[in-house]
């Protein structure tokens, strides 16, 4: 049900449900011991999960000052619930396997603000996702009652006036926690954040230099624990309109981006590595169709 409550509001309720069915990789019925200590077993015998979907969304934004707001909740019931069990043996090595372990439960939220600020001439938005999640887990065979909570919150400040100067920067925080009723010694909690800044200058004779940085910090890993990213080009632009521009630009500038993921889940801890090209270094060559000729 959508009701329009202006030109520039809306209020939304809705509800639906999906099915969803077991990936092939959790039906895989061959053990994944690529690591010895952390062995992943398929079940063949996993039913699909049936989701229930209930939400509520108001959305306003003003054309004048270009302010937003924008506001969702949603409740949803995940009937069949496949979670991965995992069990430790007597020489600590852990089996994953995932299985149908009742009905979880989550609720959602999602807000959104944003507008300008004249007087400094700026404009800033601010996000927030949460999430709380109630449901089962297996812990060495016996099932357990976890609650999840996680939230992730942005703040972006950039100019209004970009003809010469364009400055985007940022603040970026994420927390997790998890709590078990019976196997307290599996709670834990974990949290990220980072910092970016983005900067491009147009200088008067044609030459366009752009920096952006992105600094990662992971409290709690102990391999990686941060990551900066610095990307940086400078280009200069011919003909009298500007359009075409030749750059030499610099990918990873301090050569740290080395493929590394790290999650936190319920009951385990994930690391991804990846082949990454690294820092390099690259000539080339833009040209802007900004006027593709009238239509007939």
């Amino acid at each position: 049900m959508n009701w329009n409550v202006s030109k520039a509001s809306e209020f939304r309720l809705f509800y639906d449900t999906k099915v969803n069915a077991p990936s092939l990789v959790q039906l895989q019925a061959v053990p994944n011991n690529s690591n010895p200590a952390e062995i992943i077993l398929g079940n063949l015998e996993l039913d699909p999960e049936y989701n229930h979907n209930i939400g509520l969304e108001f959305e306003t934004f003003n054309q004048f000052n270009f302010t937003h707001f924008m506001a969702q909740i949603r409740w949803t019931q995940i009937q069949g619930k496949i979670n991965y069990a995992q069990t430790v043996d007597t020489y600590l090595n852990k089996v994953f396997s995932p299985e149908n372990l009742g009905n979880e439960e989550n609720l959602n939220s999602f807000l959104s603000f944003g507008t300008n600020l004249n007087p400094l001439k700026t404009k800033f938005s601010i996000t927030n996702t949460s999430n709380i999640a109630r449901g089962n887990l297996k812990l060495n065979n016996v099932i357990d009652t976890y609650t999840s909570f996680s939230t992730k919150s942005k703040l972006i400040i950039e100019n209004i006036k970009k003809k010469v100067v364009n400055i985007k920067t940022g603040i970026e925080g994420a927390y997790s926690n998890n709590r078990y009723e019976n196997s307290s010694s599996f709670n834990g909690d974990f949290y990220s954040w980072n910092y970016l800044v983005d900067v491009t200058l147009k200088g008067k004779d044609n030459w366009v230099l752009n920096t952006n940085m992105k600094h990662h910090f992971y409290p709690g890993f102990t391999e990686v624990s941060d990551q900066m990213i610095i990307n940086t080009s400078i280009g200069r632009n011919f003909l009298d309109s500007k359009k075409l521009q030749i750059y030499v630009s610099v990918n990873d500038l301090l050569n740290q981006n080395t493929g590394i993921n790290q999650s936190y889940f319920l009951n385990y801890y994930e690391k991804e590595e990846a082949v990454t090209l690294g820092r390099y270094f690259l000539i080339g060559v833009k040209f802007s169709f900004k006027k593709m000729g009238k239509s007939n």
